[in-house]
């Protein structure tokens, strides 16, 4: 749902562990059946029904875009064997590049 240039999904779980399993299972099964009988034209209608890009789909990935945020920067510590004691000693580095 697009709702104020933000867009909501809203998931019943039990609805997707029930009924989407099984959709997905069939759609499954039946790109597994046009592939291994060499139905092109079956196969064709099937892609180009599920691949077409509606209007609302374009507002839908506007709005995706305008909120996405670049990746975050991770910084690891390490850990060395010290030379001075016999614990291991956690080397910190920067927040720069």
């Amino acid at each position: 749902m697009l709702k104020n240039g933000t867009f909501y999904i809203n998931i019943d779980e039990d609805n997707m562990n029930k009924e989407g399993h099984e959709l997905v299972k069939k759609m499954l099964h039946t790109l597994q059946v046009y592939k291994s009988t060499g139905a092109v034209d079956r196969a064709r209608e099937f892609y180009n029904h599920y691949s077409t890009v509606k209007p609302e789909d374009l507002e839908i990935r506007k709005a995706v875009i305008k909120k996405k945020q670049a990746p975050g920067l991770r910084i690891f510590s390490n850990i060395v064997k010290s030379k001075k004691a016999s614990e291991p000693e956690l080397v910190l580095y920067p927040e720069t590049f």
